[in-house]
């Protein structure tokens, strides 16, 4: 009898498992087919002509011709896109739009150091990586949010301090440990497209923008004095679309890593930097004209360029890839 009931429950429990098996080879199976059509949708739209590394918030760029794009930004030589920051005595975020001189400090890449230089400056060289410990942890604030990093030390402090010619400033280090910025809670005047679990460093809203060639040729267009790219601080330069045909896209792909779109950029007084001397623009261009030849109600009138978005699946990218696009 008890043979013949264990011989029961031993069938029994066979066909559950065969059920639960069958049932996620299934789930598997469907969600392969409906990620395979919708694979099908995208569209090669055009090739990455550059890609950029922002090291330190508000500082000089480094374009680089490879790097992994992770969930918060792209990762070069084990530097973190936006993984350094200024901040004021007030423990404030700093940029270029209280000080515009940021944009001739010079980040490099030099082993297991950063090295940073500036006009008149000794160069600064502080580890990519510094441990986290309850001594050197100090809060910072990015727009609204108020997390903690890692304090560079006090040689890094007098460094930007001298630079920046105002006192009480520090570099801080966002260690990838720490907790990261939840773009969800990042306030806007309308509704983006984040959701749970995207995150970033110190960059004002989300980890990449990209932005187009023909974008910026539509722009110069308008300008008496055109501008470059770096005014727009972008980590994925491209071309071969139309002009501003990026703000359409739903999510897009390039190499190994895939995007979603999550924003229009709204740009301010930053792109009035030059960045080649570190001064504002007199006649406030090019966001003067930019706020008339394109923004949107939508945005508040606000000048628009480039598109904001997150990585949804990490992988390498290179300058040559071909970008594939999903359209709304």
């Amino acid at each position: 009898m008890v043979e013949i009931l264990s011989g029961i429950f031993d069938d029994s429990a066979s066909s559950v498992l065969a059920f639960l098996a069958a049932g996620t080879v299934f789930k598997i199976g469907a969600f392969l087919w409906l990620r395979k059509k919708k694979d099908e949708r995208f569209v090669p739209v055009g090739q990455v002509t550059q890609i950029n590394l922002f090291p330190v918030k508000s500082c000089k760029g480094i374009p680089i011709r490879s790097a992994r794009a992770t969930e918060i930004g792209v990762l070069y030589e084990g530097v973190q896109d936006r993984s350094f920051l200024i901040i004021g005595a007030d423990h404030v975020y700093i940029t270029q739009r209280q000080e515009p001189s940021m944009a001739l400090i010079v980040p490099s890449i030099h082993g297991d150091m950063l090295h940073l230089d500036a006009p008149g400056m000794q160069t600064l060289k502080v580890p990519k990586h510094l441990p986290v410990l309850d001594s050197n942890l100090t809060k910072f604030q990015v727009k609204l949010d108020i997390l903690k990093a890692v304090d560079c030390g006090t040689e890094a402090a007098a460094w930007v301090s001298k630079y920046l010619k105002r006192p009480g400033l520090k570099l801080l280090y966002y260690a990838p440990e720490l907790p990261k910025r939840d773009l969800t809670v990042v306030k806007k005047a309308w509704d983006t497209r984040a959701k749970t679990g995207d995150k970033t460093n110190f960059s004002d809203f989300c980890a990449y923008l990209l932005t187009s060639e023909e974008s910026l040729a539509s722009v110069n267009s308008q300008l008496e004095e055109p501008v470059t790219m770096w005014r727009f601080r972008s980590n994925i330069i491209m071309k071969g679309s139309p002009a501003f045909e990026e703000e359409k896209w739903i999510e897009f792909r390039i190499g190994g890593a895939r995007f979603r779109a999550l924003d229009i950029c709204a740009r301010c007084v930053l792109t009035t930097v030059d960045p080649d001397k570190g001064v504002k623009d007199p006649n406030k261009e090019p966001l003067k004209t930019m706020e008339i030849y394109h923004s949107s109600k939508e945005y508040n009138n606000k000048a628009l360029f480039g598109l904001d978005a997150t990585v949804d699946w990490p992988g390498d990218i290179h300058v040559g890839d071909i970008v594939y696009a999903l359209k709304a």
